[in-house]
C-alpha cells in the first residue's frame, strides 16, 4: 500500500533545517524579553491610577490591577472615567504574558513559524500599553521587553518565509 505524500510528511519536516535553525536561534531572544516583562510587573513602579495623584507616585502593579493605590495620607482619590477598564488592560498584560510563554514552548517544541503571529500580537499590545502608562520605570521595562519579542518575532517571521525562486515563479 502506498501511503499519499500528506500522510509522509510531519508537521516537523515541512520546515528546512536552515528554517529550524533560525526558530531556535530566536528562543532566547525571546526568552529575555519575557523575563524582562516579569521583572517589570512584580518588581518595577507603575504609576498609580486615579486623577489626583502626585507626578512621583508610584505603586506596585499588583496594587494597580487591584486598585489598592491610594496612598495612605489621602482621604479620597478621584477615579477617572474608563477605570474598569484599564483594570482590564492590566490584567490583559498578564494574559499576554501567558500566551507569549505558551508560543514560545509550541514554537521550540514543533518548530510551527504560524506561532510567531501570537508573538508579534503580544509584542504589540505590550509595547502599546506600556507606551500609554507614562515614562516611569516599570512600563519604560514591559515595553522594553515585548519590543524585543515583537522585534524577534517579525525577523522570525520573515526568515522563516518559504523562498521561492524566480525560476519557480517563471515556470508556474
Amino acid at each position: 500500500m502506498i501511503k499519499s505524500e500528506y500522510q509522509l510528511r510531519s508537521p516537523v519536516s515541512s520546515i528546512s533545517d536552515q528554517q529550524r535553525y533560525t526558530i531556535w536561534a530566536s528562543l532566547p531572544l525571546m526568552v529575555i524579553g519575557l523575563f524582562i516583562c516579569l521583572y517589570a510587573l512584580v518588581n518595577a513602579a507603575w504609576p498609580p491610577d486615579y486623577a489626583n495623584a502626585l507626578p512621583d507616585a508610584s505603586v506596585s502593579h499588583r496594587d494597580r490591577l487591584i486598585g489598592n493605590d491610594k496612598p495612605e495620607d489621602v482621604e479620597s482619590v478621584e477615579r477617572e472615567t474608563g477605570y474598569q477598564i484599564r483594570r482590564f488592560l492590566d490584567a490583559l498584560a498578564y494574559f499576554m504574558l501567558i500566551q507569549s510563554v505558551v508560543a514560545i514552548v509550541g514554537l521550540a517544541w514543533f518548530t510551527e513559524r504560524a506561532l510567531y503571529l501570537l508573538l508579534m500580537v503580544s509584542g504589540l499590545y505590550g509595547v502599546l500599553y506600556a507606551a500609554g502608562l507614562g515614562n516611569i520605570i516599570g512600563p519604560i521595562l514591559f515595553a522594553g521587553g515585548f519590543a524585543l519579542v515583537l522585534w524577534v518575532a517579525v525577523l522570525g517571521w520573515f526568515a522563516t518565509r518559504d523562498i521561492v525562486s524566480l525560476q519557480d515563479q517563471i515556470e508556474a
